[in-house]
């Protein structure tokens, strides 16, 4: 019995094409994933014109960039011969001849469905995970708005209070909710984060007094909630006491990746006759112990005459949760 190559006896869909596109062979492993008897039907044949109509142009073009000489790669779904619904993880690549030329193309599809549908199956439960979470924050809100207007004297704390479950809400519905709609593989990231926590602030906006700048890194959800609570407490005391307090001052918050660690610089400038925290507050300590304890991290802090100035510093490895 004569031995199987590696085109025979891949277990993904292999197929050899023409330098614009057509087919000219495919393997029996092939044949059988895309549910096709006779591959002479199809000989010959332009690739696109089995795909959807609406990835017909990523194909051309993977197939236009395999034969300059590069390697294309996408994703897209594509039912079989019978209509069987699949999606393919795809690449395209060309083939030399014994002289260096480019001779003919070699796609592989690989069948993903299953992937795919556990993971939009997983995006669903997060997004009902979601909606639950904010569902019990709205509860949890509405509690102490209740309960502060029956005890005056706690409205500030219930005030602070809500504030923080403001900023978790947005924490969460940023990684779970109608944000995971975002380009694939961009993912999460801490800059992402930042823009969502300090959109009320107007970041970035012409007339703003806050800037973001640096360099953006990925983050899990695990680490999403701290930075949730620093970023927010930092807010909240910058509109009361800081430089959001004041005309004309603004706070720049810029990140850098530095020896295997992420620092995060929070400066507020222009602020005058800031007062000094005398001693250190609930606020302080939880942002404290948010750092150390869930991301490993460490926070300086100095209070300039012209307001706070921080940095923390967080282990990359610590980003991912």
């Amino acid at each position: 019995m004569q031995a199987q190559g590696p085109f025979d006896s891949s277990l993904d869909c292999l197929k050899s094409l023409t330098l614009d596109g057509r087919l000219s062979s495919m393997n029996p492993e092939g044949l059988c994933l895309m549910e096709i008897e006779d591959f002479s039907a199809l000989e010959g044949s332009d690739w696109a014109s089995l795909w959807p109509v609406v990835h017909r142009p990523t194909l051309e073009a993977a197939v236009a960039k395999a034969a300059a000489g590069s390697v294309a790669r996408f994703s897209a779904d594509c039912p079989t011969a019978r209509g069987t619904h699949k999606h393919w993880d795809v690449l395209v690549s060309p083939v030399h001849d014994t002289d260096g030329n480019i001779a003919s193309l070699l796609a592989i599809s690989r069948d993903v469905s299953r992937e795919v549908y556990v993971a939009s199956e997983r995006t669903l439960v997060a997004r009902e995970l979601a909606h639950r979470i904010a569902n019990l924050f709205t509860i949890v809100d509405g509690v102490i708005g209740l309960s502060a207007r029956a005890n005056p004297e706690s409205r500030a704390f219930a005030s602070t209070l809500r504030t923080r479950l403001g900023g978790l809400g947005k924490a969460v519905a940023y990684v779970y909710g109608e944000h995971q709609d975002r380009v694939q593989g961009r993912g999460n990231t801490v800059h992402g984060l930042l823009r969502e926590l300090l959109d009320p602030y107007g970041l970035d906006n012409a007339t703003s007094a806050f800037t973001l700048s640096g360099q953006d890194h990925s983050i899990g959800p695990e680490t999403v909630t701290p930075l949730a609570l620093i970023f927010n407490e930092l807010g909240t005391n910058a509109l009361k006491y800081g430089a959001l307090a004041m005309p004309g001052a603004t706070v720049h918050v810029s990140t850098v990746v530095k020896d295997e660690a992420y620092v995060i610089d929070w400066r507020e400038c222009g602020a005058a006759n800031v007062v000094v925290p005398v001693r250190t507050g609930f606020g302080t300590t939880l942002l404290d112990r948010s750092v150390n304890l869930q991301l490993g991290a460490t926070i300086e802090r100095s209070w300039e005459p012209d307001g706070l100035k921080l940095r923390m510093t967080i282990p990359v490895s610590r980003l991912h949760g």
